[in-house]
């Protein structure tokens, strides 16, 4: 039930950031929600000056603004993969994608 000392409330980030909690207050947590914020985001390059991790940063700080206005928690930001269309980018996609693949892309 909403309240009007809930309305504009904010959670600390500290609260809401699954890693950062203990497991009974995750178990705790459950028992009155089941709903848990899951940040995706790719490592891929951006640029010369672009940090390769911009994609799963992005993500985790919506995320989290997300969680600390809601008051549901966050889970640890899960980066992955490769941009296909970089692949052909000898500086960047290619080497990566023989790492994920253990293949050439070509």
């Amino acid at each position: 039930m909403t309240t009007a000392a809930s309305i504009g409330a904010v959670t600390p980030a500290e609260a809401i950031r699954l890693q950062l909690l203990a497991w009974p207050e995750v178990e705790a947590y459950l028992d009155r929600c089941r709903a848990v914020i899951l940040p995706l985001g790719s490592t891929e390059q951006h640029g010369p000056t672009g940090a390769i991790g911009t994609d799963a940063l992005t993500a985790e700080a919506i995320a989290i603004e997300l969680g600390c206005r809601s008051g549901v928690l966050v889970a640890p930001t899960q980066a992955f993969g490769m941009a296909e269309p970089a692949a052909l980018d000898p500086a960047g996609g290619a080497a990566r994608h023989r790492a994920v693949t253990g293949r050439p892309w070509l």
